[in-house]
């Protein structure tokens, strides 16, 4: 059995809602399994209170934090140093207490890509479709871009937050052909289109993580075709009215779990300097 006392290192993550995450368990079952002393907490954080948050990571000393939903682009505010990579995405999902300084980092990306290669599916030349254009949608379009996608479409609520991520892409990667909608009535027909075409949709948003939650805003089931492969990045429940929809329609799938482990993974790294039982981690959360 693991102790607490008082060399014991505090890790976590902080969002709103944070009720659903298993990152504790994943955490601590590698944490135990290495002999690392080391705990994992969820905090429960509103946006409004992040920065006094943060100050909490370095006036208690603690190792690091993961941010979720909604904290990854504002945290970006309140940090002493930033990756290169999360820079460019504008939004960080894992910081690192280095002797009171936090270094903001993001390893979604580099866990969506190992998630998909792990399925087998390749994004070159691919028309992807991605629904949000937040920090989660941030984190996996610039590495997809980069990757050799031919097509990447943004639908989301607010309209110029996509068009902003459209441009930062279109600003990296000039060859690119990067387009953004919003799900307005009017739009309809192009949100159709745009879904039919595409090879690989991913939900970036949180809807499905509710259970009165339906599909994202804008999409359809009947849109939905075998052939395509359908991304979503929530991972509890495990199986979205997304997911369950592009099970009707013969679509290939996954969830955000194995998004979770490898992003996951990285951040562990960045902590500790170890690398952890992968296996571990899957074991206790699926």
């Amino acid at each position: 059995m693991m102790r607490i006392n008082g060399e014991t290192k505090v890790v976590g993550l902080m969002g709103d809602p944070v009720k659903h995450t298993l990152s504790p368990a994943m955490h601590n079952a590698a944490f135990k399994k290495l002999e690392l002393n080391y705990r994992y907490l969820p905090f429960h954080v509103y946006e409004e209170e992040l920065g006094q948050a943060l100050e909490g990571v370095r006036a208690m000393q603690l190792r690091g934090i993961n941010l979720t939903i909604p904290l990854k682009e504002k945290a970006l505010d309140f940090l002493d140093h930033i990756d290169k990579q999360a820079g460019l995405i504008g939004a960080v999902n894992t910081v690192v207490n280095k002797c009171g300084q936090l270094y903001g980092y993001n390893t979604d990306g580099q866990g969506f890509l190992s998630s998909l290669e792990l399925s087998g599916f390749s994004i070159e030349n691919k028309n992807i479709l991605i629904f949000g254009a937040g920090g989660a949608a941030r984190g996996v379009s610039i590495p997809l871009a980069f990757e050799g996608a031919h097509k990447i479409v943004f639908i989301n609520r607010t309209l110029s937050k996509a068009d902003k991520l459209s441009r930062l892409i279109s600003n990296i990667q000039l060859k690119k052909k990067v387009k953004s909608m919003s799900y307005l009535p009017s739009n309809t027909k192009a949100v159709e289109r745009n879904v039919l075409e595409a090879d690989l949709i991913i939900n970036a948003t949180p809807v499905g993580m509710n259970e009165e939650d339906g599909l994202p805003p804008g999409l359809i089931e009947d849109y939905l075709h075998s052939g395509q492969y359908i991304y979503d990045m929530i991972y509890s429940p495990q199986v979205t009215p997304l997911l369950e929809a592009a099970r009707n329609k013969n679509a290939e799938f996954q969830n955000g779990l194995n998004m979770l482990i490898l992003q996951g993974a990285e951040a562990f790294k960045l902590w500790t300097g170890e690398n952890p039982p992968l296996e571990v981690m899957r074991e206790v959360i699926t």
